[in-house]
Order: C-alpha cells, then structure tokens, then sequence
C-alpha cells in the first residue's frame, strides 16, 4: 500500500469522526452551532492535509454558515437546516468514495456548493492579468540589467519541493587556518664547574638581603666544602666507574658529564 492511500485512510477514518459530531449537532430541535462550527474546521483541516480539495470546500462551506449564525447574520431556518442536512450527506458519500474518485464525485460536490451558495456564497477574489511592456521592466541606460522572481511568486507546493531537491544547499566547511609549526625547545644542559660555583655564589648574595631581621644568623658553610675535590672527586669518579660497567645500558649524557667534571674537580686541589 502506497503512502498516499495509507494517508486516505486515515483521512477516511478522521473524517466519519468529524461528520458524526456534526451530524450531532444539526439533529436537535435546537442546533449546537459551537459544536457545528468546530467539526466543520477540523474536517476541512484533515481534507486539506488530504489534498483531497473538493471534500475541504465543502466543508469550510459549512464552517461559514456556522460562522454567520454564530455572529448573528444568518438565521438556521428550516430550509438551511435541510441544506446543511443534504450537505452532510453528500459528505458521507465523498469520504467513503476517497479512494475511488470519479467525475461523478466532483459533480456531486458542485451542486451541494450550489445549494449552499444562497448562503454563504463562496467570496473567491478574481485578479485580471495585467500586461506589461517589458520595456517597463528595465531602466533607460544601456543596462545590464536583471529581472528575478518576486519572493513571493505564485508557486506550489510541490514545485517548491522540486526545486529543493534540484538544488540541494550545501554547506561549507569554515575555514581554519593551518597550525603554525612549533620549534624545537632547547635544553640545557646545566651548568658544571666553575660556573656553577660562580652561580651560586651569586644566587646566595642575592638571597641575602631577603632575611628578616632579629632571626638568628645561619652557619655559613663554604661552598667548597661541598664540592668533590682532590682524592674525594677520584673517590666518586671510580664509584661512577664501576656502576657504568655494572650498567647493561649506555651511560646518560649526566652520568658522563659528572664524569667530566669529577676529573676536572680532581686536578683542582
């Protein structure tokens, strides 16, 4: 079953709920006008949904009636409750024919909205089409010059849909700039023998003035008293001797410049 007579059913099915609460409020001595004014608008709702035009005319010919009682305009005399009554009618006919449409139908449709015309005739605007010279249509320099459509041309539905899917939108990607390269961070490789001793020498005079006053003064230890020299730098070159040969990896590059600086340290005393 094709999606277009799934749709017919359920309209079929919508639309005798639609006619029932309208039928009930037509059958009284005294009509529901509320109730009849509103079935008629979700009927001719549903019919339009349908595309199924002849059964929505009809129905929102009914609705206009009901609006006119309600506002006072129109009187639900005897002879319009029979015209409405046959207007239901006609209705039933149509919703349960929606699948087998005929030319039948639509004459069916034409004579009830005849019949309805006494009185509440349909207010359809009529526009004369207006010839223009295109000559109007461009200014009086040699141009060039472009006519486009009107934003709100007369189109349909379903050329509207056509044109979507001719031209589908496409969406473009924001531009993002390339991640500049990052260079190379250097290391340092620290500082070894008498530089080191000249910085931190100087980095101990600047800490200096930082003390506060009244604390006790610390013990000041030489720096060379720190450092190996002599038979302790031989001492701890052949402690680094002997774990480098005991290592199964190469040696760092700071294990070797210790190395270096321990044999410098050693010639210093």
């Amino acid at each position: 079953m094709s999606t277009h007579n799934r749709l017919l059913d359920f309209f079929a099915l919508e639309a005798s709920e639609y006619l029932v609460r309208i039928e009930a409020a037509v059958a009284g001595e005294k009509a529901d006008v509320q109730s009849l004014q509103s079935g008629a608008r979700g009927l001719r709702g549903s019919a339009t949904m349908a595309r199924t035009t002849p059964i929505a005319n009809l129905a929102g010919r009914i609705e206009a009636i009901a609006q006119k009682i309600s506002d006072g305009n129109l009187a639900f005399e005897p002879q319009l409750r029979r015209v409405v009554g046959s207007a239901v009618e006609t209705l039933h006919t149509l919703v349960q024919s929606v699948r087998a449409w005929g030319p039948e139908h639509d004459e069916r449709t034409r004579r009830a909205l005849d019949e309805l015309d006494s009185f509440a005739p349909s207010v359809q605007a009529e526009y004369d089409d207006v010839i223009v010279p295109i000559s109007e249509l461009f200014f009086s320099d040699a141009g060039p010059h472009v006519i486009e459509v009107a934003p709100s041309a007369r189109t349909t539905f379903e050329q509207r849909l056509r044109e979507k899917q001719i031209r589908p939108e496409t969406q473009t990607a924001a531009f993002q700039p390339a991640a500049q390269p990052q260079a190379p961070r250097q290391t340092s490789a620290g500082l070894r023998g008498a530089a080191l001793r000249e910085a931190l020498g100087s980095s101990l005079a600047q800490m200096r003035p930082l003390e506060r006053p009244g604390e006790p003064e610390p013990q000041v230890v030489p720096i060379q008293s720190l450092l190996y020299k002599g038979k302790s730098a031989v001492d701890r070159s052949k402690e680094l001797r002997a774990q480098i040969f005991a290592a199964k990896t190469a040696p760092t590059r700071e294990t070797v410049a210790e190395l270096c600086d321990l044999v410098e340290l050693a010639g210093a005393e």
